[in-house]
């Protein structure tokens, strides 16, 4: 009984013991949890502390650059993008420099300069610190007008952003232009290359010429024209106004409807590739369309059917010497995975030049009901209106003047037509771009 007795003693004694230890190391660890979990909290709050000083900081830098008129500066890259104009900085405790570079990239009609803004922010009362990055693009020169998502080209008589919260448009103020500026929408030249004539001269003469006609100084009848050269159709004409243009699309293939005068006209074709299908027997149907749209005269009635109007690849280029009325969504299919989306339709209305007669109207009319969502690029060189509706523009407006009795909401897009050799500004300078592209954590505490 007593050997018993004693094994039971040394047992429980062991069980204190291992008790205790695990207890001793128990707590060992969490003093030792603790003081991490204290340092941890300590850095979250202090580089929580360091990114809202930067994001502070990027917010009155942006500001800045909203009240600066850059048209006075010589080189706004080197005289205002440097660090005696941004000094170092302290935000709440925190001290914050800048360093900036540029580069600069020289276009036909105009340059692009990139420069670089990298900041450094210091945490004071620590080593922890936080490096930022932001890009701002500057182009100068002859802008082409589809590069900027809203441009109304006149002289308000009030601030930019009262201007567009009084027209009822939604859109990124610091990226919208609202003054007047000198600009050069280039018909001539555009239809010049359009219809394949030497110079930039066009007369009927030339047009009539081209299309195979006697040649004289008079218009042509109304009608549809096609102008094909070796296998490519260059251009689809239309002497008159549209009753009806209708885009949409099949599985590989744009289609397009048009009514003139009660007539239907109809063609299908594959973008870029070798197919081509219209009612006139003299094109091959291994023709390749340039995709050109040149109505002389009013379209009434701009439409989509089905569930979009354009083809992904599609880069339709729609000039309307007259009224152009958009009267449905006019939406863009799928982009396939890994393609940058762009808009697929550039329409201009513009009544001057050689097609249009003596005081024939102008401008881009929205009638395009309730909620209507439309992919392209418009320049209007006259008014646009939109005569009510919540219209979401995915692409950009150029306009000199606008009327809105709805709600006009534009995401910018750019175009797939390259237009810079015919529809720019004079000479001019815009900020294109503001984008932060990093804030990283630079060291940790020692």
């Amino acid at each position: 009984m007593r050997r018993k007795n004693s094994g039971n003693i040394s047992l429980a004694l062991t069980l204190i013991i291992l008790v205790s230890f695990i207890g001793l190391s128990l707590l060992s660890y969490s003093l030792a949890h603790s003081r991490i979990s204290r340092a941890r909290n300590g850095k979250v709050i202090k580089t929580n502390g360091l990114y809202q000083a930067v994001i502070l900081y990027f917010h009155q830098f942006k500001e800045k650059l909203a009240r600066e008129d850059f048209k006075n500066l010589e080189e706004p890259e080197v005289n205002f993008f440097n660090p005696e104009n941004f000094p170092a900085k302290d935000i709440e405790g925190y001290t914050i420099t800048s360093s900036f570079n540029h580069k600069t990239r020289q276009n036909k009609y105009y340059k692009e300069t990139r420069v670089t803004t990298g900041l450094l922010a210091n945490d004071n009362s620590s080593n922890y610190a936080m490096g930022a990055e932001a890009i701002i693009d500057i182009l100068d020169g002859c802008i082409p007008l589809t590069l900027v998502p809203v441009f109304i080209n006149t002289e308000p008589d009030q601030e930019k952003d009262a201007f567009l919260e009084e027209k009822k448009i939604e859109t990124d103020e610091d990226e919208a232009v609202v003054e007047e500026v000198e600009t050069e929408i280039d018909t001539r030249d555009y239809l010049a290359e359009t219809f394949k004539i030497k110079g930039s001269a066009v007369t009927w003469a030339h047009i009539r010429e081209r299309f195979g006609f006697e040649v004289s100084d008079q218009p042509i009848e109304e009608g549809v024209y096609l102008l094909e050269e070796q296998g490519i159709v260059e251009t689809l004409f239309v002497q008159g106004d549209v009753e009806k243009l209708v885009f949409s699309t099949g599985l590989y293939n744009q289609e397009i409807l048009l009514i003139c005068r009660g007539k239907e006209y109809e063609i299908c074709y594959r973008p870029g590739q070798d197919y081509f299908y219209s009612p006139f027997p003299h094109i091959p149907d291994n023709a390749l369309f340039k995709e050109n749209l040149v109505i002389n005269g009013n379209a009434w009635s701009i439409e989509q059917d089905g569930e979009a109007a354009f083809h992904p690849g599609a880069n339709i280029k729609l000039l309307v010497a007259g009224k152009a009325v958009i009267t449905t969504s006019l939406e863009s299919g799928k982009v396939a995975l890994g393609r940058m989306p762009s808009t697929n339709l550039t329409l201009v209305s513009k009544a001057t030049g050689a097609l249009a007669g003596d005081g024939q109207e102008q401008g881009i009319k929205l009638n395009a009901g309730e909620e209507a969502s439309i992919s392209a690029t418009l320049i209007s060189d006259g008014k646009l209106e939109n005569l009510g509706g919540h219209v979401h523009l995915n692409g950009s407006l150029y306009a000199t003047d606008i009327e809105n009795d709805g709600l006009l909401e534009v995401d910018y897009c750019p175009p797939s037509f390259d237009s810079t050799p015919f529809f720019k500004t004079g000479q001019f300078r815009y900020i294109d771009n503001f984008i932060i592209t990093a804030i990283e954590e630079v060291y940790n505490e020692k």
